[in-house]
């Protein structure tokens, strides 16, 4: 049996709450014949976008008045509230086709009380990888020069309390011991499969390892120790064996959206295929994120800047090189690491584990631990995360714009070598090279700076039209020392010019919380 899923957009009075799951009448109210339809990269899926000017509840009306629909759930963008249905394949309906739309959804089209509809396509993303443990732990135990220096942070008092990070990933093991006591089992949520449970399927850990290097419980005799070892974790599920909607990529990146501060993302489109970025909905999704996130400071949103090497360039990651995300890329001992791409939109770098030299160690699922294989900016991304859990910590009202330009303010180049090009100054006197970017290693993200609420660009516009990678916030920028209170903005009256900085950002390296 094929099926067809239909999404719902309403402009209208009716609310639904913020922590209102996708399937909202829960998981038993859903009809058992909706399925997630197993279709290529770019084929129309069972799933279908549309506006209605009805403002009453669709669970009382849509199955009754649109019978070749099943009705699935609903929830909310903004003042914008998504419903999803399905179309029924029934013995007597021409068999639904995944290279053209469905004739069903022109008729839906031809509703009054429609306004918009679109039938929804599939995208294959992938996960972005190829204390009994704290040797191995080399990225955080000073084993290794330079050091991220997340050791600095914890003495000064920072580990992450109050900060919640969302994990968008293949699952969570939420009973994991080393993770269970800071993960939040009442707000997490399974998208991918429609229901509140997280879990990853049978042989599925990315999302539990992820989770591991971001908040992993801190002196309990368990494996290892996460950099924002008391923040709290909250699983969301989004990706599975099948391809996932526009739709559901952007519920997953504005879900509890009141009260989560960063959404840690290790997934993407596939390396090497092409220029490809997020849908409508999605796009939505980050504005609303950045506008209303975090009481109007903003969400915060890590990506992993992908591992394609040089047969691919994240400049063609719509993800990674939108204006509203900070994109991390990877470095080894010393240098690029051996897998990370050239292009501009990275921010900065962190240790993702190596081959080459040493890969990282972290949680991982049947509640054990792991060493073996881990490597990749899906593992650089989530540290970064952790380092920005402890930046919040220290200084809660800064905004997404202000994390941006402390990473770049205080990450270092740290004596990394560059395989693919050499190193150049940029514009704003800091120095820029193809891959690495800069180093996030002096964690601090200079909190000294952010207890008197110096917000260094917050809110500032920055005309993007000249952001030519939609790569840097400062792009072209003068700061203004005028908006300063206090007069202590880092580049008073200096004239960024970032879009001399084409492919390299900064190691988050100075994490010192001063």
């Amino acid at each position: 049996m094929k099926l067809d899923l239909v999404i719902i957009l309403i402009h209208g009075i009716y609310r639904v709450s913020c922590v209102e799951r996708f399937f909202n009448e829960g998981e038993e109210n859903v009809s058992n014949r909706i399925k997630r339809l197993d279709v290529k990269d770019g084929e129309f899926t069972n799933r279908i976008v549309f506006t209605t000017t009805r403002e009453d509840d669709p669970i009382l009306w849509f199955n009754q008045k649109y019978p070749q629909y099943d009705y699935i759930g609903q929830f909310w963008i903004g003042n914008t509230r998504y419903i999803t249905a399905q179309i029924r394949q029934t013995k007597t309906k021409e068999v639904l086709s995944t290279l053209r739309e469905d004739s069903d959804v022109e008729l839906l089209r031809q509703s009054s009380e429609i306004s918009w509809v679109r039938q929804e396509k599939a995208y294959v993303r992938k996960a972005k990888t190829m204390d009994t443990e704290w040797p191995n732990l080399w990225h955080l135990n000073g084993d290794i020069s330079p050091t991220l220096k997340v050791d600095e942070a914890w003495r000064a008092g920072y580990s992450g309390q109050g900060i919640i990070i969302a994990v968008l990933d293949d699952g969570l093991q939420t009973d994991h011991p080393d993770l269970a006591a800071n993960v939040d089992t009442v707000n997490d949520i399974n998208i991918y499969q429609g229901n509140d449970n997280p879990e990853p399927a049978a042989g599925n850990s990315h999302g539990t390892q992820v989770s591991g290097l971001i908040g992993a419980v801190k002196d309990n005799n368990l494996c290892i120790v996460g950099v924002a070892f008391n923040c709290t974790l909250i699983g969301v599920r989004i990706l599975g064996s099948f391809a996932i909607t526009d739709a559901e990529e952007a519920q997953a990146l504005s879900h509890y959206l009141s009260h989560v501060d960063i959404y840690s993302n290790s997934w993407g489109p596939t390396d090497g295929t092409g220029f490809v970025g997020p849908g409508t909905i999605t796009k939505a999704a980050f504005q609303e994120g950045v506008t209303n996130g975090r009481n109007g400071k903003g969400s915060i949103y890590i990506w992993s800047a992908g591992n394609g090497n040089t047969n691919d360039n994240c400049n063609g990651d719509g993800y990674v090189n939108s204006i509203y995300t900070i994109a991390i890329s990877s470095v080894q001992i010393g240098q690029n690491a051996w897998y990370s791409e050239v292009c501009a939109p990275a921010l900065a770098v962190t240790y993702g584990g190596s081959e080459d030299d040493r890969f990282l160690t972290t949680t991982t699922t049947l509640s054990d631990c792991k060493s073996d294989g881990v490597q990749g900016t899906s593992f650089a991304a989530p540290i970064a995360s952790g380092i920005v859990a402890l930046t919040l910590e220290a200084n809660p009202d800064l905004t997404w714009r202000d994390i941006q330009h402390l990473i770049v303010f205080t990450s270092k180049r740290s004596g990394f070598n560059d395989t693919y090009s050499n190193w150049t100054m940029n514009g704003a006197n800091r120095e820029y090279d193809r891959n690495n970017r800069y180093l996030l290693s002096n964690t601090c993200v200079d909190v000294t700076d952010d207890r008197n609420n110096r917000c260094l660009l917050s809110n500032t516009c920055v005309d993007e039209t000249d952001d030519r990678n939609n790569r840097y916030l400062l792009s072209n920028t003068c700061v203004d020392v005028t908006d300063d209170r206090n007069n202590r903005y880092l580049l008073s009256n200096t004239c960024v010019d970032e879009t001399d900085d084409r492919n390299n950002r900064y190691l988050l390296s100075n994490t010192c919380v001063d």
